[in-house]
């Protein structure tokens, strides 16, 4: 069996809808034969092509953009979680303005070309990480993100109204956050 005749079994198997990645076929050939066959197929409309290395099967739903990079980091080997800012305006902390889609992963920064947009993802220590896309998680990054000082300036009242609005507590969590965040919550008790 030839490469490609290889590759487009293989994709032949994947449902409408599932994003596909370079890496998810490249152990069946060469990285050129691998590639000139993702590209012929896109040209024969048997796949559409979302990002570099990331394709969806013609006939498809695009998938959200949060999909396409969460996929194309998991193929990589990393870990991508909202970004601080997003979460912060979605929390009403930050004011609203017309953001790039920006994430925040393990390992260096980057930008993707996706769909004709661009998302932006970069680099985070572990420790804003650990919390994924819990809700305390989520919380605790748009804080973080305020920085030192506007989070300060926060009422005890304001943090309290925050955990009931998001039905949640910080202060279990407060040996992941920066101390100038975490005195606030034990010192609240």
């Amino acid at each position: 069996m030839s490469y490609s005749a290889a590759i487009r079994a293989y994709i032949s198997e994947i449902p409408l809808g599932v994003i596909i990645c370079t890496r998810d076929v490249i152990h069946l050939g060469s990285r050129c034969a691998v590639d000139q066959c993702l590209y012929r197929l896109v040209k024969k409309d048997k796949l559409v092509r979302i990002a570099r290395g990331v394709f969806v099967k013609f006939g498809s739903s695009l998938p959200s953009i949060g999909a396409v990079v969460k996929r194309k980091a998991e193929a990589f080997g990393r870990k991508v979680a909202s970004h601080g800012k997003a979460l912060g305006q979605a929390l009403g902390l930050l004011p609203e303005s017309h953001l790039t889609p920006i994430f925040c992963q393990s390992g260096g920064s980057t930008a993707l070309n996706i769909m004709g947009g661009t998302a932006v993802l970069t680099g985070t220590c572990d420790r804003k990480r650990f919390f994924d896309e819990r809700p305390e998680g989520k919380t605790i990054r748009a804080l973080w993100n305020l920085r030192k000082e506007p989070f300060l300036a926060m009422s005890f009242d304001d943090l309290e109204a925050l955990e009931e609005r998001q039905n949640i507590r910080l202060a279990p969590e407060a040996a992941w956050m920066p101390y100038w965040m975490s005195d606030r919550f034990i010192r609240r008790r």
